[in-house]
């Protein structure tokens, strides 16, 4: 019969504990470097849909007479509430969900939000608009996170 003495029954506690605990430490790096990743891709998505809406509003134009926003006539309306016979941005929303709708001062991520450039006339229309959006990474549009809009003629900008 062979010898069963403790050394040779296997690994030992603690040797398992070292295992256990790289093990871990790899999964907190991996974990933040996903976590990264998102939020790089959710500005990613915030940017594609602002140059989406400027598109569907030049599609809309009519460089005679400019075509009103309708759904969204009041100061600060999301853009999803656009429809009917202006620009129909009811399929753009913030890929994070959120409630709250973005002002000048959002430091957080907000639901697009429309405003007319020149800030005094509403409702918005195909020749005075913009819709303003917060980015969590910030870059490649802003050095850190913050708000940036996209106006009429389709440029983007930092602020609200």
């Amino acid at each position: 019969m062979r010898g069963t003495s403790p050394k040779e029954s296997g690994f030992s506690l603690i040797e398992l504990l070292v295992v256990v605990s790289i093990i871990a430490i790899l999964a907190s790096i991996a974990f933040v470097a996903l976590s990264s990743a998102r939020i790089k891709s959710r500005d990613s998505r915030r940017i594609q849909d602002l140059r989406q809406i400027a598109n569907a509003v030049a599609l809309r134009e009519d460089n005679s007479r400019p075509i009103v926003f309708t759904g969204c006539t009041a100061a600060g309306d999301a853009a999803y509430t656009c429809a009917g016979s202006g620009p129909d941005l009811s399929a753009y929303k913030d890929p994070t969900r959120p409630t709250a709708i973005c002002t000048s001062s959002s430091s957080a991520p907000c639901e697009y939000t429309v405003f007319t450039e020149t800030g005094n006339v509403y409702p918005a229309t195909s020749h005075n608009w913009k819709v303003c959006a917060y980015l969590e990474a910030g870059p490649p549009i802003r050095q850190d996170p913050g708000m940036i809009r996209i106006q009429t003629g389709g440029s983007l900008m930092i602020g609200c």
